[in-house]
């Protein structure tokens, strides 16, 4: 039998960062969105390359340039309502978003 110990880390590692980062994204003020949103996105990216190398280091040659992309687009076209705090990202990208879904403020 195989050892299940890096699988368990792995699960439960994302497991818990999830429930964080969605626990913050849903309960956290606005001030503290917009403060803590760039260093969790660069976070969650270094774990996912951590993880990477520790698994199959070859793969970071095509890993780095993609998790660096995925990270500025998420930078990118994630906002926040400054009425209700709000987390909106931008769907479909190529649209300008002009009021929050959530509480209809104007977002210009």
């Amino acid at each position: 039998m195989k050892d299940q110990g890096p699988p368990l880390i792995f699960f439960a590692t994302w497991a818990v960062l999830c429930v964080a980062v969605w626990s913050f994204y849903w309960k956290g003020t606005l001030a503290a969105k917009r403060r803590w949103h760039p260093r969790i996105i660069i976070g969650v990216g270094v774990v996912f390359l951590g993880f990477i190398a520790i698994t199959m280091p070859p793969a970071l040659v095509m890993a780095v340039p993609s998790v660096i992309l995925i990270s500025i687009l998420n930078l990118k076209m994630t906002k926040f309502c400054g009425a209700c705090a709000a987390t909106l990202v931008q769907n479909p990208p190529w649209t300008k978003m002009r009021f929050c879904p959530k509480c209809g403020t104007s977002l210009q």
